[in-house]
């Protein structure tokens, strides 16, 4: 049964006046943000050879490139085969000399090793069909279908070929324990770049100059992909792959010419950086781990250079007093280099 009342709610408080609002007595807004490698300020905020190299690249040769593809596609034998013409006025030599150049066709060569890591690099050359099945698919998107086969030995070459990496070499085919495209997030604390450049210049490369940092404090998180983390002999390593055009042929990919195109784009921050994040993840995991005994280095690999006599690979393995000094900063402590 429902009962009904003639009382009604008054708010009492109605005729009173109302007070300010409370106001915060600190900024509401504090000098924090997310920040990579790829936004760090390189050379007062003036473009470096990345951009030279890779994304200006993507206009200026272009027209280059679908010139190439079709002449090779006049080219094409009847048994439908067809092989990648030279570039004009250059020798002959691997056909990722004369691959794309540009942003895009870096991407697109990524996003096939990183597919091979996924399905392991053994699978891969154990299994060439689903190789040519995805480089078929992926190559009919961009109309390069001329270059399904050269893709194919081209990856099929870099997963046999021993990548030097100081006192060893890895092959890529027979790695078992690999991770693709491994994200970390590092959080900092007013860490100064440019005490963290100084230190990187002055322990990686021989000191060699190369383009410095702006002045910035980071305060945030610092993210990053890494290309590929591996475990070989009992070390772990980090592969990146670095599509940049170096010149026409292997004569082009010298340790020296890499060297040069490292501390251009100063990949040197990225790689330290990266084996920072690798650092303490393998701290955080392995019982006894060590920084000596189970950190190989960074295997960089300009990956149209593979048949170069270096392979195209540029290795280091930064010393263990920088990744413990920059790990402490990162912490937010300052304690001195060694």
């Amino acid at each position: 049964m429902l009962f009904r009342s003639e009382l009604r709610y008054q708010d009492e408080s109605s005729g009173l006046s109302r007070g300010q609002a409370c106001r915060p007595r600190r900024p509401a807004r504090e000098h924090w943000w997310i920040s990579s490698y790829s936004h760090l300020p390189i050379g007062a905020g003036q473009p470096t050879r990345t951009h030279r190299l890779e994304d200006s690249a993507r206009t200026d040769n272009w027209l280059e490139s679908q010139q190439e593809l079709a002449t090779s596609r006049s080219n094409t034998s009847s048994a439908g085969q067809a092989t990648p013409a030279p570039a004009p006025g250059t020798a002959l030599g691997h056909p990722m000399h004369r691959f794309p150049k540009g942003a895009e066709p870096g991407t697109f060569l990524h996003d096939v090793l990183e597919w091979c890591a996924n399905l392991g690099f053994g699978t891969v050359l154990d299994a060439p069909d689903r190789l040519h099945e995805l480089i078929t698919q992926r190559c009919q998107t961009y109309r390069w279908d001329v270059w399904v086969d050269p893709l194919c030995d081209w990856i099929r070459q870099l997963l046999i070929t021993p990548l030097p990496a100081g006192s060893t070499s890895i092959q890529l085919g027979q790695v078992a324990s690999a991770k693709a495209e491994m994200e970390f997030w590092l959080e900092t604390r007013h860490l100064d770049l440019q005490a963290l450049d100084h230190a990187v210049l002055q322990h990686t490369l021989g000191g060699r100059p190369r383009p410095g940092l702006s002045p910035d404090v980071l305060n945030g998180m610092f993210k990053g992909f890494i290309d590929l983390v591996l475990e070989h002999e009992g070390r772990y390593y980090l592969v990146d792959y670095k599509s940049n055009w170096l010149g026409p042929d292997e004569a082009a990919y010298t340790p020296e010419a890499m060297d040069e195109a490292i501390r251009a784009n100063r990949y040197d921050l990225q790689y330290v950086l990266y084996l920072l994040a690798l650092h303490r993840l393998l701290r955080s995991r392995l019982p006894d781990y060590d920084y000596d005994r189970h950190i190989g280095g960074a295997v960089y690999v300009f990956v149209r250079g593979i048949a170069a006599p270096s392979a195209g690979v540029h290795f280091e393995c930064p010393p263990r007093t920088l990744i413990e000094q920059l790990d402490s900063w990162f912490a937010g402590t300052n304690r001195s280099l060694a």
